[in-house]
């Protein structure tokens, strides 16, 4: 027997219909970019959190870079990040002008390995950027 490693398909038959309207509202109303539903999601969204503000955005990619920006991340600067983090990390960091520097994961969970964080901050380090994955938060208490 061969188990997925994602199974995405076992959830959708109790959410196909939902997904399906939303998508038939989005192409009927040719609301493809910033249209009723950002609007709806951005102000759930803050309501849900406390914020003021929530802006959509258009990918992982974009927030990674953002997160750096806003963060005052740029040319000459180093962010920490696991191997096996999905490229959009590694590029959000890049199209800041810093450098993604690659740190070896815990085999056990798969986050990046807080055994090796210290040893790999420099002078350059400005940030750490631990990714959760696959439903397996980092140790944020040991990163911080």
């Amino acid at each position: 027997m061969q188990v997925p490693f994602l199974d995405l398909k076992s959830q959708l038959p109790k959410i196909r219909s939902e997904i399906q309207n939303r998508f038939s509202e989005i192409i009927d109303n040719t609301s493809f970019v910033c249209g009723k539903g950002v609007a709806e999601f951005e102000d759930n969204f803050s309501k849900l959190h406390g914020v003021k503000y929530t802006v959509g955005i258009s990918s992982g990619t974009d927030g990674n870079h953002l997160a750096m920006l806003c963060l005052g991340i740029g040319a000459n600067d180093e962010v920490v990040v696991p191997v096996n983090t999905f490229i959009a990390t590694a590029e959000g960091i890049s199209h800041a002008g810093a450098t993604p520097i690659f740190l070896d994961v815990n085999e056990k969970s798969f986050n990046i390995d807080v055994n090796k964080i210290e040893q790999s901050i420099t002078p350059k380090t400005k940030a750490i950027n631990p990714v959760h994955l696959f439903g397996k938060p980092a140790e944020m208490q040991t990163i911080l």
